[in-house]
């Protein structure tokens, strides 16, 4: 009798079994009230690097189906954000892990009743977020190029920080910024001094020479002066343009001998 209670104690007191979760879904799936499915990326932590990069490759193109509308679930976004944003996963395949998991949260809101529009959202501020503090547009070749006196701001080009910029305008070629004005280079007029409206009025500023913008990508513009030569370095990524340091363009002539007519060539590379 003794044994037979010590058997039913032990039996009571031993902890029941509980039933273990089911295992997170993988790829497409539906829940209950849903109307459409979403993408469930493969658990990445239990993969080696060879799997990871054929699961992300995977998810990318799984995605981008039901971006397109392929899968005719109700869920379709611009085409050329879509490819902004393909490509630059495609350049950066390790965030394609976060960017997946991201998605589905957005995925599952919507067949939740949530706004369509903040899944967009959430796409449209992808590029920039994956490429911020990063350089598009290094200094990496040769530009030959040909000034226009008759507009402002010209040739943009890419910079990156640290980027030298050796600018080389040709020297004897002639122009005029006014009817009566003097014929000259991108030296400039030394006998014109410059005031607030022109575009360079800093120190070794000269009505009519040439001059240089820089733009950084967060907004901040600096003007100097370049004249023939100069070998400029970006501070920050950014853009570079040229114009001649004038405040009226359309009246701006070009010294002409018979048929000849002067132009003055532009030369940008690295320093």
């Amino acid at each position: 009798m003794l044994s037979l209670l010590l058997a039913v104690s032990l039996a009571e007191a031993k902890p029941k079994k509980t039933k273990a979760p089911p295992p997170p879904p993988q790829g497409w799936h539906r829940e209950e009230g849903w109307s459409g499915d979403c993408y469930y990326p493969i658990d990445y932590a239990t993969m080696g690097e060879g799997e990871k990069k054929m699961a992300r490759q995977t998810a990318l193109e799984e995605m981008k189906k039901q971006w397109e509308g392929a899968r005719e679930d109700g869920v379709t976004f611009d085409a050329n954000l879509i490819d902004e944003v393909d490509t630059v996963l495609l350049g950066r395949p390790t965030n394609i892990e976060a960017i997946s998991r991201g998605n589905l949260e957005q995925c599952i809101a919507v067949r939740k009743g949530g706004d369509i529009g903040a899944w967009q959202s959430y796409l449209s501020a992808l590029p920039a977020k994956l490429t911020a503090g990063e350089c598009l547009q290094p200094l990496t070749y040769t530009l030959f190029d040909y000034l226009d006196i008759g507009k402002t701001w010209q040739r943009p080009i890419g910079l990156c920080k640290g980027d030298k910029a050796h600018i080389v305008a040709s020297a004897k070629d002639r122009y005029r910024t006014s009817d009566a004005g003097a014929w000259i280079t991108v030296e400039g007029d030394g006998t014109k001094a410059t005031s607030a409206e022109y575009p360079c009025n800093i120190e070794g500023c000269m009505g009519g020479m040439l001059v240089g913008k820089f733009v950084t990508d967060s907004g901040v513009e600096t003007v100097f002066p370049i004249g023939t030569e100069l070998l400029f370095v970006a501070p920050e990524h950014g853009t570079i343009s040229f114009s001649i340091n004038d405040t009226i363009w359309y009246d701006n002539k070009w010294f002409k001998s018979a048929t000849i007519e002067d132009r003055t060539s532009l030369t940008i590379e690295p320093g």
